[in-house]
């Protein structure tokens, strides 16, 4: 299944990160081999205050929020670039067989010169990678969605619904095919 190298692009709040975890879910009841971390929100009575990953082995990272001190920030939110960089291990694949799962490219992770030297690497790894990646952003974002072997998908109100099934169909033909 190597060289799968699946991006999926929307508006914030569309669903990107909902696609993510389900396929993930479904990759992992069927024992196949992963790595990576999608991103949740961090909420206190109902308000966003920062966001975490957490990686796929339940580990939860504090990488942005309104109360810490950074010199980066994204809109309200200051980004923790040193803590992101402390856990880019996650990323870097044991095997070629791994599914590597990015949720998410955008600003906030690719204020990180390793995390975006990490991320180029792994497009070139023949690691299948499923990721969802920021609609606009910055020169870095911009060559990741262009690159050749990259299917970018973008998500709206009409096909979130069906993308989840339509990446699964994909990723069991390539798996089949062993290509």
């Amino acid at each position: 299944m190597t060289n799968l190298k699946i991006l999926i692009t929307g508006p914030p709040r569309i669903g990107k990160t909902t696609i993510i975890k389900k396929i993930t879910q479904f990759l992992k009841e069927r024992k196949y081999p992963l790595r990576g971390f999608y991103t949740e929100e961090i909420k206190e009575k109902g308000k966003r205050l920062g966001f975490k990953l957490v990686t796929l082995d339940g580990k939860e990272i504090i990488f942005s929020h309104v109360d810490i001190e950074s010199p980066y920030k994204v809109g309200k939110y200051k980004v923790d670039v040193l803590s992101l960089e402390n856990h880019l291990s996650i990323l870097i694949p044991l095997c070629s067989e791994e599914i590597i799962i990015i949720d998410e490219i955008g600003k906030m992770e690719c204020f990180s010169q390793k995390f975006r030297k990490v991320i180029w690497d792994l497009f070139f790894k023949p690691n299948p990678i499923l990721g969802s990646i920021s609609l606009k952003g910055n020169k870095f974002i911009e060559k990741i969605k262009h690159l050749p072997q990259v299917r970018l998908m973008e998500v709206n109100q009409e096909n979130r619904n069906i993308l989840v099934e339509t990446i699964i169909t994909e990723i069991a033909l390539k798996s089949i095919k062993g290509n």
